[in-house]
């Protein structure tokens, strides 16, 4: 799916961090007027993240995509 995303012909490629993480998390609830709506935050700090070799795994794999798409 990234893939198809990042060689698409748009100038613009918009992906969620849920999605580049392969969070389940959900940010928007439709039909919901929680206060929590839109207000989910990720389990962890960025520098957190940084030390977990599957985030890391998952960026680099990000990574190769853009580049081969030519988008980096």
């Amino acid at each position: 799916m990234m893939s198809a995303l990042f060689n698409s012909n748009s100038w613009l490629a918009i992906v969620m961090i849920t999605d580049l993480l392969a969070r389940k998390d959900r940010f928007n609830v439709p039909g919901t007027t929680l206060e929590t709506n839109w207000a989910r935050r990720l389990p962890k700090t960025i520098a957190q993240m940084r030390d977990s070799r599957t985030v890391r795994r998952r960026i680099k794999v990000i990574r190769e995509l853009l580049e081969k798409s030519g988008r980096i």
